[in-house]
């Protein structure tokens, strides 16, 4: 998760030109894709109950988004979607002189722009913030292990 979104975070640099199109989308679609599928992977771990991970979800706007991003670029149509109205993909690209360009993405949503590596950001910080707060297993001796054995287990898998 947080190597894609490092991805995603680099789309403005000089290299910027040398990327196309669909390997600018694969970073973004595949980075919404990873901050959504740790709810799967906290989940399967145990140590959270998955009402309250499902909770959590449709309460943030934020992570309804990146929802409805994860589901609707990884299969054919989205059947139940967050949002009241479609999400729209908007791109700019800024060019300042040759070899410096600034790209950006924003998701419309309901009227509201979302700039999509803010958004990312957003999401991973609302993991955090949740995952921090749900309490310790028994067995554990620190607050963090429940983050520390999500992350791990999840950023270290290899990136297809």
């Amino acid at each position: 998760m947080l190597r894609w979104f490092i991805r995603l975070s680099n789309f403005d640099f000089v290299n910027f030109e040398k990327k196309t199109i669909e390997d600018r989308d694969d970073t973004l679609y595949a980075c919404f894709q990873n901050i959504f599928c740790l709810r799967d992977w906290i989940i399967l771990d145990g140590d959270i109950n998955p009402v309250l991970a499902h909770r959590f979800v449709d309460s943030n706007i934020e992570m309804k988004i990146c929802r409805d991003i994860a589901n609707g670029t990884k299969h054919h149509s989205l059947k139940d979607s967050s949002m009241k109205q479609e999400i729209t993909v908007n791109r700019e690209i800024r060019r300042y002189e040759k070899g410096h360009s600034h790209y950006q993405v924003t998701f419309e949503v309901d009227g509201h722009f979302y700039e999509a590596k803010e958004l990312a950001e957003n999401c991973i910080k609302l993991w955090d913030e949740f995952i921090s707060a749900q309490p310790k297993p028994a067995d554990s001796s620190t607050d963090a292990l429940i983050i520390s054995k999500a992350l791990f287990n999840f950023c270290n898998m290899p990136v297809r």
